[in-house]
């Protein structure tokens, strides 16, 4: 069995969750703006930011933490 990680560690890994649903809420709301002609951009740029940053802000802490998940004993 491995060890339990550093509480530095948690914490690092605990920041990289809350940075990726972070980051994934930007690129949303980037592509809805986008979208909706709100930013000078072409609309078909919008569409696909808006499914990438739902799919960081849903699924990867999701990934991230099942990854880092201690083991059972």
């Amino acid at each position: 069995m491995s060890e339990p990680v550093s509480d530095d560690a948690a914490l690092g890994r605990w920041m990289v969750i809350i940075l990726a649903r972070l980051g994934g809420a930007v690129m949303t709301v980037v592509g809805l703006l986008i979208t909706a002609e709100r930013l000078p951009a072409p609309q078909w740029i919008g569409y696909p930011l808006v499914f990438v940053g739902l799919f960081v802000v849903f699924m990867v802490p999701q990934l991230l933490a099942r990854k880092w998940r201690s083991p059972s004993k």
